[in-house]
């Protein structure tokens, strides 16, 4: 559990989150785990550990459900409701240095799912993105795109083993060295 504003802790979720939020500056290398063997409505019973699995749900429909700030987070194992006029994640990077950066790069998001919304993963800012993976993840649904960018590029990224269906749009993003390999794209 994340104390005293710990890099490096574990979050474990169970049941429904209903915030947008903004991760603390200066908090690198969290790991946030969804209970359960797979995304899914953390709702479906409400006897017997019904819960035992973790939903992300927008507070806000117009600004990300996380935007990450320092690098080297990884999430897993969690079901995004995505925001109908955001992402689900947002990955920004700054052109500022020393305590004032915002870096989101080295960041590894795996076997989640996003469903609906507008788009599921946004690099957001003019700088570069570092060495992020996306590996195992299913994207369906999107009004927008699954992953885009509204400026930054997508640097040295992995793009791996993940299901896109049913998106108006499953990429849209500049990359430089980058690997996108294994995965399913459907209508």
């Amino acid at each position: 559990i994340l104390a005293n504003n710990d890099s490096g802790a574990y979050i474990f979720v169970v049941g429904n989150i209903t915030e947008n939020l903004t991760a603390p500056a200066g908090i690198f290398a969290i790991t946030i785990v969804g209970a359960g063997n797979a995304p899914r409505n953390a709702d479906a019973h409400t006897s017997n550990n019904g819960y035992f699995a973790a939903t992300w749900k927008p507070s806000s429909q117009s600004s990300a459900l996380l935007t990450l700030q320092q690098q080297g987070w990884r999430i897993q194992n969690i079901l995004f409701d995505c925001p109908t006029s955001a992402a689900a994640l947002a990955f920004p990077r700054n052109a500022s240095s020393g305590d004032a950066e915002r870096d989101s790069s080295h960041t590894q998001v795996i076997g989640c799912r996003f469903g609906t919304g507008q788009n599921a993963i946004q690099v957001v800012g003019t700088e570069n993105v570092f060495n992020v993976q996306i590996i195992g993840n299913i994207f369906n649904d999107s009004t927008g795109f699954a992953i885009t960018s509204a400026g930054g590029y997508a640097y040295r990224w992995v793009i791996q083993n993940n299901i896109f269906a049913s998106n108006a749009g499953h990429i849209d993003v500049g990359f430089t060295q980058s690997t996108i390999s294994g995965n399913t794209f459907g209508k």
